[in-house]
C-alpha cells in the first residue's frame, strides 16, 4: 500500500475516533446539569493553564474559595453532594504539581514543615475514627467518606502552598488576592442585612438557591480578619493601615449578622493569638 494511503487512512480513523469522542461528550453534557458542564470545560482550561503557569491558578482558587458556583452532583441522606469551582482547583493544582515533581526532580512533593508531623498524626486518628464508626453502623460510609476529603482537602491546600510560595513577591501577590475576595465577600454579605433569610450567607450558597451556612462565612471572616489585622500592625504605609483598618471593622457588621456562635467563639482565641505573638516579637 503506498505510503500516501496509509497516511490518508490513519487520519480518517483519528477522525473517526474524534468523532465518537465528541458524540460521547455531547450525549453527556445534554444529560447533566448546566453548571456541571461549565465546571468541566472550565476544569480543562485550568489545567493547561496549571502548566504554563502554577500561579494564576493559585489566584484563580483563592477567588473561587467563596465566590465560586456550586452544582449538586447527588445526594446522601440528609444533604445533597455538591461540587464547587474551588474542589475542582484543589484537585487539577494536586495532579499539575505532581506533573511537575515528576518531571523537576528538584521539586519535592511533600515540604519538610514543622507540622508534618501533627498533620499526619490527626489525619490517621479521624480516618481511623470515621472507619470504626462505619464498621459499627454509625457512621454511613458515603457521608463519612466525603467528610474525610473535606478534611484532607485542608491539608492539602497546606502542602501545596508550602510548596509552591517560594519567595515574598508571590506572598504579596496571594495576600493581596485575598484581600480583593475578602472585600467583594463582605460587601455582598452586607447588602443581604435586613432581607428575608436573617442571616448572610456566602455568597455561593446566595447564587445556588439555597439558605446557606452562615458558619461558612463566619469562619471565612475570622480567618480573614486575623490575616487583616496582623498586617494592620506592622504595615508600614499609612494609606495601607487606612484600608486594612476600615476593611477589619467594616467586616464586623457582616460578621455580627452571621449569627454564628462558634464563630464569634473563635475570635477569642485570633485575639489572645495577637497579643501573645506580639510579646513575643517584642
Amino acid at each position: 500500500m503506498p505510503f500516501a494511503t496509509l497516511q490518508m487512512y490513519k487520519i480518517i480513523v483519528v477522525l473517526f475516533l474524534i468523532g465518537i469522542v465528541c458524540l460521547m461528550i455531547g450525549s453527556g453534557i445534554a444529560t447533566v446539569p448546566y453548571q456541571t458542564s461549565l465546571i468541566c470545560v472550565a476544569s480543562l482550561f485550568i489545567f493547561f493553564l496549571g502548566f504554563l503557569n502554577i500561579n494564576v491558578v493559585v489566584g484563580i482558587f483563592i477567588l473561587a474559595m467563596l465566590l465560586s458556583p456550586e452544582a449538586t452532583v447527588g445526594t446522601v441522606p440528609g444533604r445533597d453532594i455538591t461540587i464547587r469551582i474551588e474542589d475542582v482547583v484543589i484537585i487539577l493544582l494536586t495532579f499539575i504539581w505532581m506533573g511537575q515533581t515528576a518531571i523537576n526532580k528538584n521539586l519535592r512533593l511533600f515540604s519538610p514543615t514543622l507540622l508534618n508531623r501533627t498533620i499526619g498524626l490527626y489525619c490517621t486518628v479521624f480516618i481511623l475514627f470515621t472507619a470504626r464508626g462505619m464498621i459499627a453502623a454509625k457512621v454511613e460510609p458515603l457521608k463519612g467518606t466525603f467528610y474525610v476529603l473535606k478534611y484532607l482537602e485542608y491539608f492539602v491546600i497546606y502542602f501545596l502552598a508550602a510548596n509552591i510560595i517560594t519567595s515574598k513577591k508571590q506572598m504579596k501577590i496571594f495576600i493581596a488576592i485575598f484581600l480583593l475576595t475578602f472585600t467583594i465577600v463582605n460587601v455582598y454579605a452586607a447588602m443581604q442585612i435586613g432581607g428575608e433569610a436573617g442571616r448572610v450567607s456566602a455568597p455561593f450558597e446566595i447564587a445556588a438557591g439555597r439558605a446557606g451556612e452562615p458558619n461558612t462565612l463566619g469562619g471565612y471572616q475570622v480567618l480573614l480578619l486575623g490575616i487583616t489585622l496582623g498586617l494592620f500592625l506592622y504595615a508600614r504605609s499609612f494609606g495601607l493601615k487606612i484600608f486594612l483598618g476600615g476593611l477589619a471593622v467594616f467586616t464586623l457588621w457582616p460578621f455580627i449578622h452571621t449569627y454564628s456562635r462558634s464563630s464569634y467563639m473563635a475570635i477569642i482565641p485570633m485575639y489572645l493569638s495577637f497579643i501573645i505573638f506580639s510579646k513575643k516579637s517584642r
